[in-house]
């Protein structure tokens, strides 16, 4: 970063948000402050790699490339980049006449700073239309792969949901057939998918609990299903006018700012940890 145009703190501060996903800039603008695409580049590498599973550095480290490419989660979250950031290109293009590799810079680090949870901005995406705000809004409930440091529900989580929706799809069928979920070529634990569901629904409800917490305060309903959303998420930024992309939570009050803040705790601990303390047979035990 330092050669690519930044200074020594500045390239060290986001050095660090960078790889652990925090998306904090000593800058108001973020990384649109700087209007380099190398910089920009460096970051959104670092960001996608921050997004992945680490233990496959450590394949990596003993030189086991195969296992590296074979993990369906590290494809599943490269072809969901590959896919979201050309269909938002594509948008830009139709909708604001902008040029290819324009709005494909603009989309690709988009994507990438939004299903990272990292939080970092070059444009504001909010004038982009109705499309990419969609877009980033699932892309913030999707996240990254399990095991790093991005929030969300995580890609491996929806693997599971899919592959155990595929098989009951397949049993309705053939009844009398038998077809066991599979991920990565091994039958999936019903533990595993029990454990998925529960953490998926309780994600939904501490979503719309949270929401509905903000609207209490007399929120518009673009600020409270987003900020809820970027709250549990870990994501920093919202969508609409308050909390935009160009725009800080430091406008609202204090209701809503200590609601955010519960759902920063139960998004960062994964909601398990902390609606356990809420359960009286914890206390008892």
């Amino acid at each position: 970063l330092h050669l690519a145009g930044m200074q020594w703190f500045d390239a060290i501060c986001h050095a660090m948000a960078t790889v652990s996903t925090g998306g904090l800039s000593t800058k108001d603008l973020s990384i649109g402050t700087f209007h380099s695409f190398y910089i920009e580049l460096i970051i959104m590498v670092f960001m996608a790699i921050g997004g992945t599973t680490f233990i496959l550095f450590v394949k990596l480290w003993h030189h086991n490339y195969k296992a590296v490419w074979q993990d369906s989660q590290l494809r599943a979250y490269l072809g969901i980049i590959c896919i979201a950031s050309l269909l938002c290109s594509v948008w830009l293009m139709l909708s604001k006449n902008m040029d290819f590799l324009g709005s494909l810079r603009h989309s690709s680090f988009a994507v990438v700073s939004v299903i990272t949870s990292t939080g970092y901005i070059t444009e504001d995406y909010n004038l982009w239309g109705s499309f990419p705000l969609v877009l980033f809004f699932l892309l913030s409930l999707i996240g990254g792969c399990t095991g790093s440091t991005t929030g969300g529900i995580k890609i491996f989580r929806f693997q599971v949901l899919f592959a155990v929706a595929l098989s009951h799809m397949r049993q309705l069928r053939r009844p009398h057939g038998i077809y066991l979920p599979t991920y990565q070529s091994q039958k999936i634990s019903e533990n595993i998918s029990t454990s998925v569901f529960t953490f998926i629904t309780l994600y939904a409800f501490c979503l719309i609990m949270l929401a509905g917490g903000l609207s209490a305060f007399g929120l518009d309903f673009i600020t409270c299903l987003s900020g809820a959303a970027s709250a549990l998420g870990n994501l920093g930024t919202g969508l609409g006018s308050l909390i935009g992309p160009t725009e800080t939570f430091a406008n609202l009050g204090m209701g809503p700012k200590c609601v955010l803040m519960f759902g920063m705790i139960l998004g960062r601990l994964e909601l398990l940890a902390i609606l356990l303390l809420f359960m009286p047979s914890f206390w008892k035990d």
